[in-house]
């Protein structure tokens, strides 16, 4: 096979170098003139030979460096300095290919891959005094990933002046990962030459207490512009650093994100704020009104986006902000506080085990203006709030918060969770969802493990404020009595689903209504040990699209279909079109599908299973017709009906167990 003509090669695992210990010898590789491209594991810089072995590489050099020699051969100076514009060093034995790069500042190179090296000799991947080229370094540099470098403080090393403006002005994507020894990522200086930056990935850097090191300008120096503005920057991710306590700080210091999509900010939990509150106090015209005690009290209130006192605190814009992700951030009491920033882009919010959060927004009273009285989340349209267990509203002090977007909302795990926005009124229970919060295009909503929840929805909630609903889970919510209370005004005329599970006070699913509800499909109920049974008969009739019907281990269960006595002595029918599966399990009192004197017919019906339910002897007290239905599973034997109806075989499966 001829190989002459190769322009890519890389061989993996195999390493290369050492014949005698059978390794490919490195003069194997001489016939390949057209090789732009080559990954290679060479255990030492010994076994290369001392001419150009690779004159012709442009593209990619990966190259595994076991042993820590102090030079290069082969040609491999060359490339590193003049060729190749994609680099990945590994090993331990990188520093002296990472001295070569920084002669001629990593000129050429574009793409920068460094990994796996435990070599106490590397502190700093370039130190600029070293550097021949006064022109800058990483000038071309597009993409930086460094992984696994033990001991590595930083990526440069100099004096914090006079690093020339063309210094990583390239630079579109930095993930960083289990980088020890690193305390920040990159000094002021070296922050406002990054105008391409696209994305910030940074997780696993243990000891890292910031990302941009902001050396503290004097009093006299203050009155200099302090801002950082990263023009191009769409995903910001901080995740699992442990000693991390701010983004950046400084001396009313301003931070931009103009085009900032995605915000991911995971397992920080000494993070308090983007930028703290350092105030200057020497320039007391621009602080009028406030005084020293107020401020120092304001530096200590935990919060992540600052914006308190608009006139003295530093400012952190996210105008385009798209996701917002938060998780496990212990020192978080809230996220926005005071004015709010402009969100009118954020379509995702996401938080999630923040223990020490009290609110999403918090809002003093005193300080609220004529806009601010009203919220509006334009875009938003998902809200996942999950394990925050000191949480009491979504914000208080606002008149009314809208969310005209949103389709997903899940509250889960939220103990001390009481409802969106609190009314004014007291001595009477609270609802999850009053007046003062709209969401006119919810789709999906979720509740789940909210303990301090006793009502769902208040009596005075418009007939539209849920009109787009279609499917509604609620769970493990032990204060509810029922889930659609008889005085509730509200209609749900699109709710399709509805599963209701582990609810302990549960005593109906619905109050007495005549409203129908056509669209629903489906209708999931399973350990509510207090219901006694699903809702009335004009609302079960109304049911006139349901599918399919679950009700399990609800051992208070009496009958599905809720005793009407003003229908006692007349005949009703109760018609259930489209009724297909039919399961009943586990529900120890369940006498009759309904005590109405009523003809039940199902005319889709073809699946019924029912399962420990030693009280049901017959189906209904009346006729039963299910033209579709062949047989029915009980205690998982299936019983043929053939000429009998779904009663008489009930009949004779009692009758049967009985013997």
């Amino acid at each position: 096979m001829i190989l002459s003509q190769l322009e890519e090669l890389d061989t993996g695992s195999k390493w290369w170098g050492d014949e005698e210990e059978g390794d490919a010898s490195l003069t194997e590789l001489d016939s390949l003139t057209n090789l732009k491209y080559l990954g290679i594991r060479i255990k030492s810089s010994r076994f290369l030979p001392n001419y150009n072995l690779f004159e012709n590489l442009q593209r990619m050099l990966l190259l595994n460096l076991e042993s820590t020699d102090t030079h290069l051969g082969g040609g491999i100076e060359k490339l590193l300095t003049n060729n190749t514009e994609k680099v990945f060093l590994t090993g331990d034995g990188i520093k002296v290919a990472l001295k070569e790069l920084d002669t001629v500042g990593f000129q050429q190179v574009k793409n920068l891959t460094v990994e796996s090296c435990n070599s106490e000799g590397i502190e700093y991947l370039s130190n600029y005094s070293n550097t021949s080229n006064g022109s800058g370094v990483f000038n071309n540099l597009e993409k930086l990933r460094m992984d696994k470098i033990w001991h590595l403080k930083g990526i440069i090393r100099y004096n914090g002046k006079g690093l020339p403006v063309r210094s990583f002005s390239k630079l579109r994507k930095i993930h960083l990962s289990v980088l020890p020894e690193m305390t920040h990522l990159f000094t002021y200086g070296v922050a406002n030459n990054l105008e391409h930056l696209q994305r910030l990935h940074i997780e696993y850097c243990t000891n890292m207490q910031e990302v941009i090191l902001n050396q503290r300008p004097s009093a006299l120096e203050s009155t200099i512009e302090n801002k950082i503005v990263f023009p191009k920057l769409t995903e910001l991710i901080l995740n699992d650093i442990a000693s991390l306590i701010c983004f950046s700080h400084g001396i009313n210091l301003q931070v931009e994100f103009p085009q900032l999509r995605v915000l991911k900010l995971e397992y920080l939990q000494n993070f308090h704020t983007f930028c703290p509150e350092e105030i200057n106090l020497a320039s007391e015209g621009n602080h009028r009104g406030t005084n020293f005690h107020s401020l120092v009290n304001h530096k200590s209130i935990m919060i992540l986006c600052s914006g308190w006192l608009p006139k003295v605190a530093q400012e952190v814009e996210f105008s385009s902000l798209a996701e917002l992700t938060i998780t496990k951030m212990g020192n978080i009491k809230h996220v926005w506080c005071g004015h709010l920033p402009d969100l009118v882009h954020l379509q995702g919010l996401y938080i999630q085990f923040c223990h020490m959060m009290e609110e999403v927004i918090s809002v003093q009273r005193p300080s609220v203006t004529t806009m601010e009285e009203r919220i509006v989340f334009l875009k938003l349209k998902e809200v996942i709030i999950f394990g925050l267990n000191k949480l009491t509203f979504f914000c208080k002090g606002i008149d009314h918060v809208e969310f005209p977007q949103l389709r997903v909302l899940r509250l889960r795990w939220l103990t001390h969770f009481r409802n969106f926005c609190p009314e004014e009124t007291t001595g009477r229970t609270s609802s999850l969802f009053n007046d003062k919060v709209s969401f006119p295009c919810l789709e999906t909503l979720e509740v789940s493990e909210l303990d301090s929840v006793e009502q769902l929805w208040s009596s005075k909630l418009p007939m539209s404020q849920f009109g787009k609903l279609k499917s509604l889970r609620v769970e493990k919510c032990h204060k509810l009595v029922n889930i659609f209370p008889s005085d509730l005004q509200t209609v749900f005329p699109s709710l399709e689903k509805l599963e209701v599970e582990k609810c302990d006070s549960l005593e109906q699913v619905w109050g007495y209504t005549e409203e129908q509800i056509r669209k629903l499909k489906s209708i999931f109920v399973h350990e509510c040990p207090m219901l006694t049974n699903l809702c009335s008969f004009y609302t079960f009739k109304g049911l006139s699209n349901l599918q399919i019907l679950n009700i399990s281990s609800c051992k208070m269960l009496e009958e599905v279909v809720g005793y009407e006595h003003t229908y006692g002595k007349m005949k009703e029918v109760l018609s259930l079109n489209k009724l297909e599966e039919l399961s009943l399990a586990f529900l120890p009192n369940l006498s009759y599908f309904s005590h109405n004197k009523c003809d039940i017919e199902l005319p889709e019906l073809t699946h019924v299973n029912i399962k420990s339910c030693q009280e049901i002897y017959t189906f209904s007290k009346s006729s039963v017709t299910t033209p579709k239905l062949k047989y029915a599973v009980v205690d998982d034997l299936r019983s043929w009906l053939g000429d009998k109806d779904l009663n008489s075989t009930m009949r004779h499966l009692a009758s049967r167990g009985a013997h």
